[in-house]
């Protein structure tokens, strides 16, 4: 995945298997270039870890899905964080084997009233991986 494009067609293609009457688990162990930046990619069942090298990597990756503040999409139906939770899949942000953030069905949303449903971060987490400890 290389631009917004291509970002937008991978939460269509959750999209229409979020609507099929079985679940979606994924396997996968791979390394994949988003918007210039390399992230490993790794899942067993209903869990998507991702790997960033950094947190100014995650926030940059993660505001240009679609949806997001900075990405295109069509608003918060058509977010990453909506599709994810509609399959029953969970992506886990990893910085560091530290995990900041999650996405989809797994997510406790604490911050659904500012608009990120389907979205929790870990502030210890988050704090220590922004200062590289």
């Amino acid at each position: 995945m290389s631009d917004a494009g291509d970002a937008a067609s991978l939460v269509q293609a959750i999209r229409r298997v979020a609507e099929m009457p079985l679940g979606l688990d994924v396997s996968a162990d791979l390394t994949v270039r988003v918007d210039g930046h390399e992230l490993a990619v790794e899942a067993y069942t209903d869990r998507v870890f991702v790997d960033f090298p950094s947190l100014p990597v995650a926030i940059d990756v993660l505001r240009s899905a679609p949806g997001s503040a900075g990405g295109s999409g069509s608003g918060a139906s058509g977010s990453l964080p909506a599709t994810l939770a509609a399959a029953d899949l969970t992506a886990v942000a990893r910085i560091d084997s530290r995990e900041v953030a999650t996405m989809g069905a797994e997510a406790d949303s604490p911050l659904k009233h500012l608009g990120y449903e389907h979205v929790s971060v870990a502030p210890r987490e988050l704090l220590f991986a922004g200062l590289g400890l």
